[in-house]
């Protein structure tokens, strides 16, 4: 039989093929288990619109120091909570400051809050600073763009006066941007992947420019929800700009900020007299029966940003007088075997002695005097 593959018997097979009914025993099956109705209808309602995932819109939110300034606290965990009710995973890990002076460590506690919301396997990251205040459905609002890096329009308490680059108004929707603050700022894990473990540089000259500018190199750029208004509760520190005060000023400003970092975290509610109070702090999710597991992470070496200023000018005094001494290598007891100078250096003198043995052990060489005699060496 001859089979015909011109152009028309090829398009009137497809079109056989492709109107011919698919029965259940063509498909592939997916198996998959969700803990809500919620997580499950992202994934299946529409299917295309999304890959899958584990935990569909689930968000690590990650705050950059637990510096929290009075009452914003409370609105980061009302908007945790609140996104929980809508079905979204949603939970928080306060990054420790790795910082000795400030700012000098910023870009590591970044790269860790990455590492965290990746080792946990979140689909999204966001990253607040402990100066904001969220309205509690931010994050659902933010997470309904499905933007790959979603940020808020953020402005400063009383003026309103934004902070951020390109000068959109207002309510005008979702804009691109060139970069924006990091107040706060809504990431897919994922957009990380191309920049290894180190995305975030600490120099304190790397600023959000240089940042978004390296997304910008792999293909992506922040977007901004410009009906989403997010105020701070401080105004923003700019390092660079020390630059250009004198010494004093900028010995002034760096004791200003090590004296917040050195203070306890405010945790307290915006009204003091609220519910859900524990030892004077705001701890909604600390009933009875709360599915969350709160822990707290030990002191360490880090604690030295909890005292003032001068116990810590203190303790790098110590650090560097115990540099410059000269090392303590003197033994228990200084008449002992071993001792060279006042140090222990058994080891020279067992050179010493082998080098002795050896020469003693040494076979001797005749030498032929003037007289026609011979000499043996050491007789």
């Amino acid at each position: 039989m001859t089979i015909n593959h011109d152009d028309a018997s090829i398009e009137r097979l497809q079109r056989i093929a492709t109107s011919t009914p698919v029965t259940e025993k063509h498909r592939y099956i997916q198996m998959r288990s969700f803990p809500s109705d919620q997580e499950r209808d992202k994934l299946t309602q529409p299917t295309a619109s999304r890959w899958a995932h584990m935990r569909p819109d689930s968000v690590l939110v990650a705050s950059i120091s637990n510096h929290w300034r009075p009452g914003c606290w409370q609105r980061v965990i009302d908007m945790i909570l609140y996104s929980q009710s809508q079905g979204v995973y949603a939970a928080l890990q306060e990054i420790q400051d790795r910082c000795f002076n400030p700012y000098d460590a910023l870009g590591t506690m970044r790269n860790e809050a990455v590492l965290q919301a990746q080792i946990e396997g979140f689909e999204w990251l966001l990253m607040v600073d402990t100066d904001v205040k969220p309205e509690k459905d931010m994050l659902i609002r933010l997470l309904a763009h499905q933007m790959p890096i979603m940020a808020p329009y953020v402005v400063e308490p009383g003026t309103g006066r934004r902070l951020f680059g390109p000068s959109w108004e207002p309510n005008q929707g979702v804009k691109p941007l060139r970069w924006t603050v990091l107040s706060m700022v809504l990431f897919r894990t994922t957009v990380f992947n191309c920049f290894g473990h180190n995305f975030w540089s600490d120099a304190v000259g790397a600023d959000e420019g240089y940042h978004f500018m390296k997304f910008w190199h792999v293909g992506h750029q922040p977007w901004q929800d410009t009906s989403t208004i997010l105020i701070v509760e401080g105004t923003p520190h700019y390092p660079l700009a020390s630059n250009r005060i004198s010494s004093e000023q900028r010995k002034a400003l760096w004791a200003k900020i090590n004296s917040k970092r050195g203070a306890l975290p405010d945790r307290r509610p915006e009204e003091l007299g609220a519910d859900a109070m524990v030892d004077g702090e705001y701890h909604p999710y600390q009933t009875q029966d709360s599915p969350y597991l709160v822990t707290a992470a030990p002191a360490n070496e880090l604690a030295v940003n909890n005292l003032s200023v001068a116990e810590q000018e203190a303790i790098m005094d110590d650090i560097i007088l115990e540099r410059i001494t000269a090392p303590d290598r003197a033994p228990e007891d200084l008449n002992g075997p071993g001792v060279i100078d006042g140090e222990y250096l058994p080891f020279s003198v067992q050179a010493q002695q082998d080098e002795v043995k050896r020469a003693s052990q040494a076979i001797s060489v005749p030498a032929i005097l003037p007289d026609g005699g011979i000499s043996w060496g050491g007789a």
